[in-house]
């Protein structure tokens, strides 16, 4: 993945889609984050073909396969996921079904925008797939996306963040580089 890390450095999700070649972004969201995604899609303007905002958590294939409907109604050439874990799982869903490239725009500290793995849930039963195709392209990594959420979720989401590093400690494909960046992570 491309990373792209700083203070406003979420303004230049239009240069990052362009750089991919797309023309057609749709935006995703969840429910909670429609208004910052179609504030965002606004400022997308003709690169934007619209806003799905029906991510939700552990990426029901159903949520999937409607976000599907909307990627081909609008003929989308690309997902834009602003949010956290939610969003970014369906992204990843839909990469993972359609290869489209994504950018990926974090509001929280999860980490699943870095990794080839979805995990996402149908029937009651969530599964785990990994897969080349999942991996974002591109991550805007902006600080001042995260200043605003309320402290709860701050807490929740450091310690979902720390979760993941210490798996990252006894993970089958784990290595040395990987063990230094958790630990790093966690500290």
């Amino acid at each position: 993945a491309r990373i792209l890390f700083g203070s406003g450095r979420s303004a230049e999700v239009s240069s990052a889609i362009e750089a991919l070649g797309c023309r057609h972004a749709l935006v995703l969201a969840t429910p909670h984050q429609k208004a910052d995604a179609e504030a965002l899609s606004d400022r997308l303007g003709n690169l934007s073909v619209g806003v799905f905002a029906g991510a939700v958590m552990h990426t029901p294939v159903d949520v999937t396969d409607a976000a599907l409907k909307v990627v081909k109604d609008t003929e989308a050439d690309c997902v834009v996921s602003l949010g956290g874990g939610s969003t970014t799982g369906l992204g990843k869903a839909i990469a993972y079904r359609t290869d489209l490239p994504q950018v990926v725009i974090p509001t929280t500290y999860a980490g699943s925008e870095v990794t080839p793995i979805l995990g996402q849930t149908e029937g009651g039963r969530k599964t785990t797939v990994r897969n080349a195709s999942i991996l974002p392209e591109v991550v805007i990594y902006d600080p001042d996306l995260t200043l605003g959420l309320p402290v709860a979720m701050s807490v929740t989401s450091g310690l979902n963040a720390m979760a993941h590093a210490v798996e990252g400690l006894y993970a089958q494909d784990r290595n040395p580089v990987s063990t230094l960046m958790a630990l790093d992570g966690l500290r």
